[in-house]
Order: C-alpha cells, then sequence, then structure tokens
C-alpha cells in the first residue's frame, strides 16, 4: 500500500543475516528492503556464496548485498534528480543519501576499520564497503531486531508477529484488506492441501 509523503532524501535499506541458516549447505542467509520514505521498492531473502564462519561475517555480507542494492538505487535517484533539474533550468544542489541499517555491532566494526583486520576468513571483494563508508558515501544505522522488518527474510515468525513487522514497510495481506485470493496454481495447490490455512492469507 502506497501513500502520499513529502519527498525523502535518499534510501534507507534496513538488513539482516541468519548464520548458517541453510541446514543442508550450512550457508547463511541475507535479507533486506530498500525503502524510499516509508514506500517499500525492492526485498529480497538470499543464500549468501560465501560460506560464513561467524555471525559477524555473516551480517557483514548482508550490509554488503543492501549496500550494493541502496547503492544502485541511489545512483538512479541522482539520475533522475539531474534530469529534472536540467529541464527546470535549475542547478543540481545534493545527491540523495543512502542509510543502512544492522544490529550487529560486530559487522559494523569490520566496516568501519581498514581492510579484513584480524578476520582471516573474509571475502575480499565486500571490502568497497570500507571505501564507501570512508567516503561518506553511506551512513550505517542501528536497526533494532524488535522492528526490523526484515526479519521476515530470517527468522521463523508467527503470523501477527510477520503482520506487525509487515505494517512498517507498509505491507497488507489479503485477508487484512478483505480482498479475494488469486486463483493461481500456487494458491490453489496450499488450500486444497490444507483448506483451514485459508484464513492465513
Amino acid at each position: 500500500v502506497f501513500f502520499w509523503q513529502p519527498k525523502p532524501t535518499g534510501a534507507t535499506v534496513p538488513v539482516d543475516g541468519d548464520w548458517a541458516g541453510d541446514i543442508d549447505t550450512c550457508k547463511s542467509v541475507s535479507s533486506g528492503a530498500v525503502l524510499y520514505g516509508e514506500h517499500l521498492l525492492e526485498s529480497w531473502a538470499l543464500t549468501q556464496k560465501v560460506r560464513s564462519l561467524s555471525s559477524a561475517e555473516s551480517e557483514f555480507y548482508a550490509i554488503g548485498s543492501g549496500c550494493y542494492r541502496g547503492t544502485t538505487f541511489r545512483h538512479l535517484l541522482d539520475e533522475t534528480e539531474v534530469a529534472r533539474t536540467e529541464a527546470a533550468g535549475e542547478d543540481f544542489v545534493a545527491q540523495a543519501t543512502l542509510r543502512v541499517g544492522t544490529d550487529s555491532t560486530a559487522a559494523t566494526s569490520m566496516i568501519l576499520r581498514h581492510g579484513v583486520g584480524k578476520v582471516r576468513h573474509l571475502s575480499t571483494r565486500y571490502l568497497w564497503i570500507q571505501d564507501a563508508k570512508r567516503n561518506e558515501e553511506l551512513e550505517l544505522y542501528r536497526e533494532t531486531s524488535a522492528d526490523n522488518p526484515v526479519d521476515i527474510g530470517t527468522k521463523p515468525l508467527d503470523r501477527p508477529r510477520i503482520e506487525q513487522l509487515a505494517k512498517r514497510v507498509n505491507l497488507r495481506s489479503l485477508r487484512e484488506l478483505g480482498w479475494p485470493i488469486p486463483k493461481t496454481a500456487l494458491t490453489t495447490a496450499v488450500l486444497a492441501a490444507a483448506p483451514q490455512s485459508a484464513d492465513a492469507w
């Protein structure tokens, strides 16, 4: 659900990592979302390619995933604003901002240092985040676990908790909106297997 809002100054990207969340491969999961003000533009929950040896390393890669997607959107905002100001005969004043949120103090400290430090098992292709932070191309902020909407992609949650977090990014279930469930191959199979679960949609 999209609501009218004042023009945001940039993108906000909350992220989270689930260390060794894949039982078969012991790989971790990165979850995140790109928000433009209160509007959700993109979300993901993806298996990390590198096997993390610690929760801090897993969170570090999750931050990297969010920084990559957030930077792409920030550049899009800048290009759009440049085109608008040129058409209006105005001067391009400020670049869009990028804020990346995490609840991991250890992963944040890995970004604030230079190089890998004492962490020997770290994919160096993610170290560009350190340069981006030093060049003030992004800002890190504390996203508490109690309010982080992307926990939906990394933790097993019950329906009330999922709906609570989803409202933070203006997501609503079809059941809550009173809309009919679309008849697709997936919904038909789910309802046929467990008719009593219809209220969960």
